[in-house]
């Protein structure tokens, strides 16, 4: 049995839990903050954690992984800058787990689907940006997608969504016919899990793309095949707390 921060798959989670541990810690990779806030964006148990470090000096976001993954990760942004992509630059990176990411510019474009949705701007630069992915150097295959666990998540959409279940046995079982033409010719470096929460778009021409988040799982995959085929909830809508410390 274990609690929270004492997560067993991700060991430096408590160094990044009090401000204190972090302003110390920061400072020791050489990005001093004082009076810094922290909120956690994301957590997975025995998964990974990021908490975003608001300070007056910068903003910084804070990946935990499984010590395993951070080597891999690292070469993933490193291709993906290469090819000229919109990722945040890792400031640091430890063998015990921890990565320190910078703030991508803009917002994210799930915070702007009003003015997108119907702008062939924002669909052309999508298009453009799969496009640039696909040419990115990779060799590792891509996290799993929703057809490798398909039946899962149809339960598990239905169950949440139970209004809309017509509609997405209808979608699964398009997707199924779909995939039995897939074959390897076909696959391409995808994103993995590309939505409107990884997409950053600039504030004032909300149509151009200004960062790409979560590469983490990124590599060989078909494309249009990504893990997640359910709605996602809005940002707003989304467990995103400060810690209390």
């Amino acid at each position: 049995m274990w609690a929270y921060p004492n997560d067993p798959g991700l060991p430096v989670l408590p160094q990044v839990t009090y401000r204190d541990a972090v302003a110390e810690l920061l400072t020791t990779l050489g990005m001093p903050v004082t009076d810094p806030t922290l909120t956690v964006a994301a957590y997975r148990p025995g998964k990974r954690a990021v908490v975003r470090v608001d300070a007056p000096e910068r903003t910084l976001f804070i990946k935990i992984v499984r010590p395993h993954r951070v080597a891999p990760i690292v070469r993933t942004h490193e291709q993906f800058a290469a090819a000229g992509l919109p990722v945040p630059r890792v400031l640091a990176s430890r063998g015990d787990g921890l990565l320190v990411l910078e703030l991508v510019r803009g917002v994210p474009a799930g915070s702007r689907i009003v003015e997108i949705a119907d702008d062939p701007r924002f669909v052309a630069s999508l298009a453009a940006l799969t496009g640039r992915i696909a040419a990115v150097p990779m060799t590792q295959q891509a996290r799993a997608d929703a057809m490798d666990h398909a039946d899962w998540h149809r339960r598990t959409l239905t169950t949440a969504l139970p209004g809309d279940a017509e509609e997405i046995d209808r979608l699964y079982d398009a997707i199924g016919r779909r995939s039995i033409g897939w074959n390897a010719a076909q696959k391409q470096v995808v994103h993995g899990d590309l939505h409107l929460e990884q997409v950053f778009v600039d504030e004032d021409e909300p149509w151009r793309i200004s960062g790409l988040l979560d590469i983490d799982t990124a590599g060989w995959g078909v494309p249009g095949a990504g893990r997640r085929r359910g709605r996602r909830a809005p940002r707003r809508h989304r467990a995103v707390a400060p810690l209390p410390w």
